[in-house]
């Protein structure tokens, strides 16, 4: 099922869900072969790194990002490991500085609210258009020992509804900025989010004449729809 993956890579440890592997192929499959870096938060057993090389390809640059300094026995082929708290703004901040604005993040890390909001708030800014971040085990933001709670009530969770708020503060103030990098998608799974990054935009709505489909009669504007 999960070949794509799983061909080719070492004995070392991969710890995922399984139901992840679909979500991987919807979101990461178009960066395949591309020039592309992905920033990994959380190394545990080295065997998701090989993954992201071998699902990848060899133009990608992989960098695992832990706390943990025995990771570090990782680096190699097309992989590179950094030490440090995935919190910590100058710490993140030279990992950029190092390997470039990041196309792709995941974060496995921690799997605490404060650490997953304090990475997205330091990361974010610094991803390109047409980038991707990823955010697994999200079921941990329904448990108290991840800094969550039985709601979600103030973590991640909150954060995307908000997010929803904002992809959609246009049709609310005309003079909302446009052209500016944003969240321009948001999928929430089974225990992952996942964020499109891009340029925001207001689109333009037309009728269109049921006789026919290529004939426009009327540009429409979003005060519009309260009337339909």
């Amino acid at each position: 099922m999960f070949e794509s993956f799983l061909r080719g890579i070492s004995q070392k440890p991969t710890f995922k869900w399984e139901h992840y592997f679909p979500i991987y192929e919807t979101h990461l499959n178009k960066y395949r072969n591309l020039d592309v870096t992905l920033f990994e938060i959380g190394v545990l057993g080295g065997g998701s790194l090989e993954m992201w090389r071998q699902f990848l390809g060899p133009r990608a640059t992989i960098v695992g990002i832990d706390i943990d300094p025995s990771c570090k026995e990782y680096v190699g082929h097309g992989i590179e490991i950094e030490i440090g708290d995935q919190s910590d703004a100058d710490f993140i901040s030279r990992v950029i500085s190092k390997y470039g604005n990041p196309d792709i993040v995941i974060d496995d890390g921690s799997h605490i609210s404060s650490d997953i909001q304090s990475s997205l708030n330091l990361l974010l800014p610094a991803m390109p258009k047409n980038s991707t971040y990823l955010i697994e085990d999200c079921h941990t933001l329904f448990h108290a020992a991840w800094g969550g709670n039985s709601e979600a009530t103030g973590t991640l969770l909150d954060w995307v509804r908000n997010q929803f708020n904002v992809l959609h503060r246009h049709y609310i103030d005309p003079d909302a900025d446009s052209g500016s990098l944003a969240v321009t998608g948001l999928h929430v799974y089974d225990s992952v989010v996942v964020l499109d990054i891009g340029f925001s935009k207001k689109f333009k709505a037309f009728q269109i004449a049921a006789a026919s489909p290529i004939l426009v009669t009327q540009e429409l504007s979003p005060e519009d729809f309260t009337q339909l």
